[in-house]
């Protein structure tokens, strides 16, 4: 009877164990869930770039704070070492170069394009915009603002933004756009008088 006893004893510390084993791993899971990036109406963003990055990217992160304050009433302020959002170039980028390292971000596809960008939210909800030249980055910081709902037309044809209460990409989010043609740009008629 004694050694009965025991067994079913085991089977219920057993059964405990491994309750107790499945509970970390479910709060473990829970814990590192990926989070949403969220920018939330009068939120002051953190962005982190390099002091050494080229001029067009500069004036590009300068639109983002004009457009964050038309849209969502917010400030974007530079840091260098933490923040929500990280620009970079890539192979200029020391910012970059370690959530690389880290494995955090794969920019593997931007080697292959010129004037390539990709927006990618992280694990924990901080957001990428990184660049494989200068004008690259440039443009996905502009994508930023675009998917925000700035029309890139807002000054030409006076296309007042919308006011939002937050603005929102999915956990996970992976953006890699680059242009169809060797060069953009735009082509003015000289020939039309009217314009």
């Amino acid at each position: 009877m004694c050694f009965f006893a025991t067994k079913s004893s085991m089977k219920i510390r057993m059964k405990r164990k491994l309750a107790v084993v499945l509970l970390i791993c479910i709060s473990c899971h829970i814990g590192w869930a990926a989070q949403d990036f969220v920018w939330k109406s009068g939120q002051n963003m953190k962005v982190v770039c390099d002091t050494t990055e080229a001029p067009v990217v500069k004036v590009a992160l300068d639109l983002l704070k004009r457009d964050c304050r038309s849209v969502l009433s917010g400030e974007i302020s530079r840091s260098e070492n933490t923040g929500n959002i990280y620009v970079g170039t890539w192979g200029e980028s020391s910012v970059l170069q370690a959530l690389a390292e880290t494995h955090q971000l794969d920019v593997v596809q931007l080697n292959e394009h010129k004037e390539a960008f990709l927006l990618n939210v992280l694990p924990d909800g901080r957001l990428v915009v990184a660049g494989s030249d200068k004008r690259g980055t440039a443009y996905g910081v502009l994508e930023l603002s675009r998917m925000m709902g700035v029309s890139p037309w807002e000054w030409w044809a006076d296309a007042v933004p919308e006011k939002k209460e937050e603005f929102r990409l999915p956990a996970g989010f992976r953006k890699l756009d680059y242009p169809q043609v060797a060069y953009r740009g735009i082509f003015i008629n000289d020939e039309d008088w009217g314009l």
